[in-house]
């Protein structure tokens, strides 16, 4: 199986000749629910109890009776149901003044209630998109300036895409005076998986009391449960309405989940979200069918000095695949595009179809073959998936 990288509109090579990879936030896609999430409040009155119970004791204010506590849960719990997004909106100083007749009290507990709310609200996620299809019309449209630009493919080892070794970042740093240490870290993986995005007609919501410490909901919940809370919670990340469908899209991912040990909800930098892939999964590159034969050489330029590089000796394991070369060309008896391979790249020498070798270098890249280096050691190996 191969993924190919959304298509470029312009002829820009720092994915290409630099290997970067960069995360995009929701707010920097085209598809504003891209990646959000759908929490919801119910009006589940024990929990609402729990929670005016934790901001009581957040505050350390001892002169809060049961009583006015589930007086003031159930004011908040008539207002339901409410969005995560609703409920962070929301002033229950008013409510809580109507109950405890105390201005100074009522506007802490509402202070408390609007940051617990902030800490644990859902993490953003950081993404990079691929796609299964090769061949669709609107995503060259779209994506690639009326068939102007370029599409990158490459190859998944072990269903992820690894970080580049010499370059690899292994953690965001944060000074944190409001959580469990002056200083925190969250630890990067060293590879990010592909992972399907899930394509539904209705959204969902989850249940916004489970974002909210244990306090809340208690820490009893059933094994399977849990599980299930936890895919729920990471699969709303690969949620996409069905109007989307055509993209067959595949993604990397990354989403700081570390809010109780910060102190805060994190959100990373455009620095921080700036990644380096390992260069030898780019595996191929498809020509846009109005891509000007200018723009072609450049990036052919590009590629054969590029995959020359890679046979350099490095520290690493890596496993070298051979490079295809694709063009995508407009039919002329159907509203269809045909992607069409063109010759590949093999030891950093170019292959025409005319040349003896090209079928049997084409056929080692279908089929996923590529050479295993560690330290001074090769041998050939068979990538499957």
């Amino acid at each position: 199986m191969y993924y190919r990288y959304r298509p470029f509109s312009e002829l820009s090579i720092k994915e290409l000749m630099y290997s970067e990879l960069f995360l995009a936030s929701t707010e920097e896609c085209n598809d504003p629910y891209d990646s959000k999430g759908f929490y919801e409040f119910s009006g589940r009155l024990d929990y609402w109890e729990s929670l005016v119970n934790l901001l009581v004791s957040e505050i350390g204010n001892n002169n809060v009776s049961g009583l006015q506590i589930k007086e003031i849960a159930g004011k908040i719990s008539s207002l339901c149901p409410l969005t995560y997004d609703e409920a962070l909106l929301l002033d229950i100083s008013q409510l809580c003044f109507e109950v405890l007749k105390d201005f100074t009290l009522s506007q802490s507990l509402a202070a408390c209630f609007t940051q617990i709310l902030q800490i644990y609200k859902p993490e953003p996620s950081y993404f990079a998109c691929f796609s299964k299809a090769d061949n669709d019309p609107l995503m060259w449209s779209h994506y690639a300036s009326q068939h102007q630009g370029y599409s990158l493919i490459f190859k998944p080892i072990d269903g992820k895409l690894r970080q580049y070794p010499p370059l690899q970042k292994r953690s965001i740093s944060r000074k944190t005076p409001n959580g469990i240490a002056p200083n925190s870290n969250y630890g990067l993986p060293e590879s990010f998986s592909f992972q399907e995005v899930i394509y539904q007609e209705e959204v969902k919501p989850l249940c916004g009391f489970h974002r909210l410490p244990v306090a809340v909901v208690g820490g009893d919940l059933p094994e399977e449960e849990r599980i299930n809370l936890v895919t729920s919670q990471a699969e709303q990340f690969l949620h996409k309405h069905i109007s989307w469908g055509y993209e067959q899209e595949v993604r990397v991912s990354i989403s700081p989940k570390m809010s109780w040990v910060f102190g805060e909800n994190i959100e990373l930098s455009s620095l921080e979200r700036l990644f380096y892939y390992e260069p030898t999964q780019l595996v191929g590159i498809i020509f846009g069918a109005r891509m000007p034969k200018g723009n072609k050489d450049r990036l052919m330029e590009v590629l054969l000095y590029r995959q020359e590089q890679l046979y350099r000796s490095e520290d690493h394991e890596r496993i070298m695949f051979e490079f295809a070369v694709f063009n995508a060309r407009l039919s002329g008896s159907k509203r269809e595009i045909q992607v069409e391979i063109d010759k590949m790249i093999s030891s950093g020498q170019e292959i025409d179809k005319s040349h003896k070798s090209f079928e049997s270098a084409y056929d080692r890249w279908k089929n996923g073959w590529g050479i295993k280096f560690e330290g001074n050691k090769s041998s050939r190996i068979q990538v499957l998936g």
